[in-house]
């Protein structure tokens, strides 16, 4: 588990440095966070909760499976 929180860790820093780097910021950010850098956002931090949620799931699982 802890090494894919690792690389789930190291996968969000790289999308975040994406963002901040090389995604255009222009005036929809000063408008509320309107248009697409508003889904660069839900992005970052959406998929590593969904990749943990599914190996949550499946040590859960496992661990059920080794206990019968």
């Amino acid at each position: 588990m802890s090494f894919m929180l690792i690389w789930v860790v190291i996968g969000s820093l790289v999308m975040l440095a994406y963002i901040l780097f090389f995604v255009d910021i222009d005036d929809r950010w000063a408008d509320g966070f309107i248009g697409y850098p508003l889904v660069y956002l839900f992005t970052i931090f959406l998929w590593p909760i969904t990749v943990l949620a599914v190996l949550w799931t499946r040590l859960a699982a496992l661990r059920d499976a080794r206990h019968r």
